[in-house]
């Protein structure tokens, strides 16, 4: 895919932001991408301050990704790298020298149920964790969004309390919480990994036949999404996590002390091209 299949806007604290997938490209392609996205969304009238990266492929998590961090910076955005696999040391050198903040996508503490549920086979829970260390150490800030959460799985007692466990031990304290929806594919990667019993609290919480569940997606009841909501966050709040700290989940509050100052450089004409030359 691409990046313009892959873009969606959003809103930050201090106006509007751009989410955009990196996909397993030729980095020399990513800033033309990104241009190209940016700019019809200026030509609607819409800035994007803040630049969102996902990564969910390892083969994404080099020299792709580290393009896209440095054609943000260079054109003024806030840069955050949202990541469900861990980089190679390039990458995180470009976070330090853009001022840019990692969020981690923390879906399970199981690998077989975290891959199940970002829909992708990237990195573990845990493994990712021990890279938020070596990117603390250098001086990039790094917080997680936890989630997709489902009742019926995340709330079952204990469910999550290795992933508390490993999050303090890394010195990740900041987590956006996301409620995420059950679609037919993260319900049938489910129930590879749960088995019959473990798909029993899925299916009551969102009302479906576990024989027959029908083509979805499902939503849960408003109880059990309450239910959830409230475990899941006296259980972080009790292991000591800061929850929603700017109430974005672009975590503005994250911005480094000291990281250098952003003009935005529009895309639309000169900008379009601005950069250094990729052969």
């Amino acid at each position: 895919g691409s990046v313009s299949q892959h873009a969606q806007g959003f809103r930050t604290c201090s106006g509007s932001g751009l989410v955009a997938s990196i996909p397993p490209d030729r980095p020399d392609r990513v800033g033309l991408a990104l241009a190209t996205v940016v700019g019809e969304r200026e030509a609607r009238g819409v800035r994007d301050e803040t630049l969102m990266l996902r990564v969910t492929d390892p083969r994404s998590a080099g020299e792709s990704v580290r393009a896209a961090i440095e054609w943000a910076a260079q054109h003024g955005r806030r840069v955050v790298l949202r990541l469900a696999v861990n980089v190679r040391p390039a990458v995180v050198e470009a976070c330090r020298d853009a001022g840019a903040v990692v969020l981690l996508e923390l879906a399970h503490p199981a690998p077989d149920l975290q891959a199940a549920l970002l829909g992708a086979p990237g990195s573990s829970a845990a493994a990712m964790l021990l890279q938020a260390q070596h990117l603390a150490a250098v001086g990039v800030p790094v917080g997680a969004v936890v989630g997709p959460l489902l009742p019926g799985l995340h709330d079952r007692p204990g469910e999550l309390a290795p992933l508390w466990r490993h999050a303090v031990a890394a010195d990740v304290r900041d987590l956006y919480l996301a409620r995420g929806p059950l679609t037919r594919s993260r319900l049938a990667a489910l129930a590879r990994t749960l088995g019959p019993g473990g798909m029993v609290g899925l299916a009551r919480a969102f009302r479906f036949d576990p024989q027959a569940p029908g083509r979805g997606p499902w939503r849960a009841s408003t109880a059990a999404s309450r239910n959830l909501d409230v475990h899941v966050r006296r259980e972080a709040q009790l292991s000591g996590f800061r929850l929603h700290g700017c109430d974005c989940p672009a975590m503005c509050h994250l911005n480094p002390v000291g990281s250098p100052s952003r003009t935005l450089i529009p895309v639309l004409g000169p900008g379009l091209f601005a950069g250094p030359a990729s052969g």
